[in-house]
């Protein structure tokens, strides 16, 4: 099998894991790309072990380290898969053109929804990602470099629908928007307590908030003009 071909900045699992040239390799790395993603999706870090992942996908624990080189190589190109596949549906999460009948208030809280129900959508994954990616540096980039994706979307939609004047608002209102997000799955306490919030409850709070945002800001713009 293949070894482990390392980069130093790893955007997608071929950086991470060389693709096998033989069909029955090909197979055997998919059969272990989806076993660990189902145990990545379940329980607690110590649960997730190479012994687990060979009794789950069915490859000894030696052609394992043969091909990653390491537990942390495994997680990097399962990272990868995953986030992938969310980069993917994050860059047709927003119309390409302001979608008619909405006002700019409308206008935001559509642009909130979409990105809600992304997040409410995958919340088991994320969670999952964030509960391992801590101690690594590469996986935090890694997952930093998908953030940045879903907000330059979320930037780029209300540029087309609301006019571009105002990118460093609509960077800070993703900003804004993100933080309450992560709090509400990891869990962490502020003012409104999200944690305890419904996704509708909490998609409706961040709408009023990117909504009084954005149009005082719009306001206070154009009586500076």
């Amino acid at each position: 099998m293949n070894k482990t071909a390392v980069c130093d900045n790893p955007d997608n699992m071929d950086d991470i894991v060389k693709r096998p040239r033989q069909k029955r390799s090909r197979d055997t790395l998919e059969q272990l790309m989806n076993a660990g993603v189902e145990l990545l999706m379940q329980g607690e870090e110590s649960e997730f072990s190479v012994a687990r992942l060979s009794v789950k996908s069915g490859v000894s624990i030696g052609s394992i380290y043969q091909r990653f080189g390491s537990k942390e190589m495994i997680y990097l190109a399962l990272q990868a898969r995953v986030l992938e596949a969310m980069d993917a549906q994050a860059m047709r999460l927003f119309p390409t053109h302001r979608l008619d009948n909405m006002d700019d208030a409308a206008v935001i809280r559509d642009a909130v929804m979409r990105f809600c129900k992304h997040v409410s959508d995958h919340e088991k994954t994320i969670v999952a990602l964030a509960r391992l990616d801590g101690g690594n540096p590469r996986a935090v980039e890694r997952g930093a470099q998908s953030c940045m994706k879903m907000g330059k979307a979320f930037e780029t939609y209300l540029q087309t629908a609301l006019g571009d004047t105002r990118q460093d608002a609509y960077d800070r209102c993703f900003r804004m928007m993100f933080s309450c997000t992560w709090v509400r799955i990891v869990g962490a306490p502020i003012a409104f307590d999200v944690t305890t919030a419904d996704w509708t409850a909490f998609c409706d709070f961040l709408g009023d908030m990117c909504v009084a945002y954005l149009l005082q800001a719009d306001a206070d713009f154009k009586g500076r003009s």
